[in-house]
């Protein structure tokens, strides 16, 4: 497994990911996450890859980028999030493990 994830990070060169707005995936599950507005297209490249070999599952839902702020949140504190779009909160660049 090392060896499949070295190999697949090899392959890939640093991107930026930004962080803006917030969402959940109500009502299936009750998670607020923060949405990307850029670097999708390369998670996804590399999460699809990840699934692969070794790794090589079905899985639950659909692979949706994104950064969890929350579980299990109730319906209340889910109707505060504030509606996106928002103006770029944080530009991380992916150069290596997180």
């Amino acid at each position: 497994v090392i060896d499949h994830l070295r190999a697949i990070a090899a392959r890939h060169a640093p991107f930026r990911v930004t962080l803006s707005g917030t969402d959940s995936f109500r009502p299936v599950s009750n998670v607020a996450f923060m949405k990307l507005a850029e670097g999708s297209d390369a998670c996804i490249d590399i999460a699809e890859e990840i699934r692969s070999g070794p790794l090589d599952h079905d899985t639950r839902f659909p692979y949706h980028p994104h950064v969890t702020l929350a579980q299990d949140v109730d319906d209340v504190a889910l109707d505060r999030l504030p509606p996106g779009p928002h103006r770029p909160l944080r530009h991380l660049l992916l150069d290596g493990p997180v």
